[in-house]
């Protein structure tokens, strides 16, 4: 087992806090997918993406003792300067109940400095190939893309020129591959090939957005670990109904190759009760009834007065509202049974008390 040292807090699921989540395959994309309102992604500004090029498979089933995942292989490339190399990440994924929904997901990512090949057809997206092999050993990928079906639209570049978006689907051909996961029997040695798959190319188009504006949080928020942590921890309110959400996250990193496992599940907010809250104290109680992935309770606690802010939000209705926010500084502690999350991979536990927060929003308006 895994436990989750005392170090300082946040996750930032709640839009309460000021953390981004953690990596590509994230609990917030994953939550906002499933109409979560406090975790949803905020409007951003007009702006011009960085020109990169994406190659990315079909999902694919991988059965390992009756489970089974969706796996993807998936390569990008930031075009934005000279010398920048293709990062490759397999990612597993797979869904379970909870009282609105439930994900797991395993991410086997590569950034070495070399070694990883990365060819495609930015005109039209016919043709890609992908191979890396001793950059990535023990695990090894070749993989050539043929388009069956392209569009290519036009768009503003940021020089003021015009420029090309590139996208097509099509079929894969896999000479070799092996994704070597260190762990078993999840996911031991991956040899499933991908069938089909989709080239995206972006040469530095002119993106929409709007004015910067936060999503309106819910009334509760626990966050334990922060971005340096391995482990994170995360417990939250949706705003506006009965629903919580709550996830998981670890993460290691070796070499050129950092592995991350997290999981997220939506479930009633009977599992998040009305924190207990004080001038100089504060208590709440996290449960899991609902929870595929995670089992137990846990209790935080904090001695100190909380530091107080105000704020504004848009709601999924686009009404503005004010609020006040009273940020606790003080532990979270596992209850019995013990809290865990519990991967398949390797689950872990809050094995000792860790540092946390909690948010308490009180909306004004």
């Amino acid at each position: 087992m895994l436990g989750i040292g005392a170090s300082v807090v946040l996750l930032g699921f709640g839009a309460a806090s000021a953390w981004a989540a953690p990596a590509s395959h994230t609990h917030r994309a994953v939550a906002a997918a499933h109409g979560f309102a406090g975790v949803a992604p905020a409007a951003t500004p007009a702006s011009y993406d960085p020109p990169f090029a994406t190659f990315s498979t079909d999902p694919v089933d991988v059965t390992i003792n009756s489970v089974v995942y969706q796996m993807t292989v998936n390569v990008n490339q930031d075009l934005s300067a000279p010398g920048n190399q293709p990062e490759l990440d397999v990612d597993f994924d797979r869904q379970g109940t909870g009282k609105l929904f439930g994900d797991q997901n395993h991410d086997y990512a590569f950034a070495p400095a070399s070694g990883i090949s990365f060819t495609y057809d930015a005109t039209n997206g016919k043709t890609a190939a992908l191979k890396a092999t001793a950059a990535i050993a023990p695990s090894a990928v070749s993989i050539t893309y043929m388009s069956t079906s392209n569009t290519v639209a036009p768009c503003k570049l940021q020089n003021g020129t015009t420029g090309d978006q590139v996208f097509s689907n099509g079929t894969v051909k896999v000479s070799q591959f092996s994704l070597v996961s260190g762990t078993s029997p999840f996911f031991g040695t991956v040899t499933t090939k991908p069938k089909t798959g989709s080239f995206f190319y972006d040469p530095g188009c002119k993106g929409g957005g709007g004015k910067l504006v936060p999503i309106c949080p819910g009334a509760e928020d626990i966050e334990v670990g922060n971005a340096s942590s391995a482990a994170r921890l995360s417990f939250a309110n949706d705003y506006g109904d009965s629903d919580a959400f709550e996830g998981a996250f670890e993460s290691s990193t070796s070499g050129s190759e950092t592995i991350q496992h997290t999981v997220i599940s939506g479930v009633k907010g009977t599992d998040l009760p009305a924190p207990t809250t004080g001038a100089t104290s504060a208590t709440a109680t996290v449960k899991t009834t609902r929870d595929p992935f995670m089992t137990g309770t846990a209790t935080f606690t904090s001695s100190k007065a909380p530091k107080k802010t105000r704020g504004s939000c848009k709601d999924e209705s686009n009404t503005r509202h004010t609020y006040t926010q009273s940020t606790y500084t003080g532990k979270m502690a596992s209850g019995s049974p013990i809290l865990s999350a519990n991967f398949d991979t390797d689950p872990f536990q809050l094995s000792a008390p860790a540092a946390a927060k909690l948010y308490v929003v009180k909306y004004t308006s």
